[in-house]
């Protein structure tokens, strides 16, 4: 299988290349100097401008430095003086994925396997390419390609792990993820990866193993301390929950999901002011995070405050129009809330409808919440054909099942709902 690190390519040189420029140029670019490689290269292709392998280099050393214009510019050159020089097809795709082009990511990494269709890690790249479009079928073939050139790619495993695990097949990924840490028993990203599969299968025992081990290759792996703060979550041990998120913050302050990791947790604990305090905390780092504003506003229905709910609500959907729950649940509020002169019964049917829509009128909760709106005008006639349709799409949750009768019952007699 070939080599695609370019240091390897020395070999293939004609003699004339092997000057003092290029030589130092290379050098320069395997001890990560690359300002230096470039020019040392630069003059090297002064002297051979026809030298294809010095523009592939100096093109990696543009890539290093995030330069990927500059690298698309030697990498074309160095392909116009060969139009077959696989290579330079592959580097250019690694340069587009950089700039997020990934339909010509995929166009190059294409040309690469035509003119090589053993070349193992053009299947790997292109694949990656394809999960970032989100074809994981196509991602899976193309890693599945790469594993049959290369039984010991550790990358391919990895990610055709990964794309299964964006598919749900749970299974599949552990058992990828399994056979990467075979190859590689001392990487932490992929028993993380692991422990986040097994968290999303709801394997909370085994994925908090997988994330601990991360975290013993790694003891300052944030993701890790937050990937095992989910799992005890799911295992409603929210006080370790707490102490993973904790450490995760600790180790990058300005992460916003993580405080609003944290700040779930202690609404579980029903500690709403230390929940607040997250929210609000995440708001102030990034004052256009929608999630904060929606998940303070719901801790502000906890603490009774809804007059501020109402106002995060509103917040979160002007800063995301297809934020279905936050629409949801400003309704829900505006129809149902026990204080008056908080509830609006005509926006919240705005809202609810906007919800439902969103939701393809296809989510229970969205409409019994229409329903709760239409209530809330004294719109019976319309509160019970929205119930009606709720319950129609029912729910596995017995207790939600129970709660939607009472209500179309209440509307049956002329009734508005309240939360209490």
């Amino acid at each position: 299988m070939r080599c695609v690190v370019p240091v390897c390519l020395l070999l293939l040189l004609p003699s004339f290349v092997f000057a003092d420029s290029f030589d130092e140029g290379v050098k320069a670019y395997k001890m990560g100097d690359y300002d230096l490689a470039i020019t040392c290269l630069t003059a090297n292709i002064r002297e051979n401008p026809r030298s294809k392998v010095a523009f592939l280099y100096r093109g990696n050393a543009f890539s290093r430095k995030k330069e990927y214009d500059k690298a698309i510019e030697d990498y074309s050159e160095a392909i116009r003086l060969d139009p077959k020089y696989d290579l330079a097809f592959y580097y250019r795709g690694n340069a587009y994925n950089g700039k997020e082009q990934t339909d010509k990511a995929i166009k190059d990494f294409s040309e690469a396997i035509r003119l090589d269709p053993e070349f193992a890690q053009a299947f790997n790249n292109r694949g990656n390419a394809y999960q970032r479009t989100k074809e994981f079928e196509k991602a899976i073939v193309d890693y599945s390609g790469a594993i049959r050139l290369d039984p010991k790619y550790f990358s391919a495993f990895n990610n055709r792990g990964t794309a299964y695990k964006e598919k749900k097949e749970y299974d599949k990924a552990i058992k990828d993820y399994t056979n990467a840490i075979r190859l590689d028993p001392n990487n932490e990203v992929v028993f993380f990866n692991r422990g986040s599969a097994y968290n999303d299968d709801k394997k909370y025992d085994k994925a908090i193993e997988d994330c601990s081990e991360a975290i013993r290759l790694n003891p300052k792996f944030a993701l890790a301390f937050v990937s095992r703060g989910n799992a005890y979550t799911g295992k409603n041990e929210y006080d370790k929950a707490i102490k993973d998120y904790t450490e995760a913050i600790r180790l990058d302050p300005k992460h916003v999901d993580w405080l609003n990791n944290r700040g779930r947790a202690y609404v579980l604990k029903k500690n709403y002011d230390k929940a607040v305090k997250d929210f609000s905390e995440a708001i102030r780092i990034d004052a256009k995070h929608a999630i904060s504003f929606y998940n303070r506003g719901n801790v502000y229905i906890g603490k009774k405050d809804y007059e501020k709910a109402v106002k995060d609500f509103s917040e979160a959907i002007s800063l995301d129009s297809k934020y279905v729950n936050a629409y949801d649940y400003l309704a829900l509020t505006l129809s149902t809330c026990p204080k008056d002169g908080v509830r609006n019964g005509k926006k919240a049917i705005e809202y609810a409808t906007v919800a439902c829509k969103l939701s393809e009128w296809k989510t229970a909760d969205h409409l019994a919440t229409l329903a709760a709106a239409y209530a809330e005008t004294k719109d019976f006639k319309e509160a019970i054909k929205r119930q009606k349709e709720a319950i129609e799409l029912g729910s596995a949750d017995n207790e939600w099942m129970k709660n939607a009768r009472q209500r179309l019952k209440l509307y049956e007699d002329g009734k508005p709902y309240r939360e209490e």
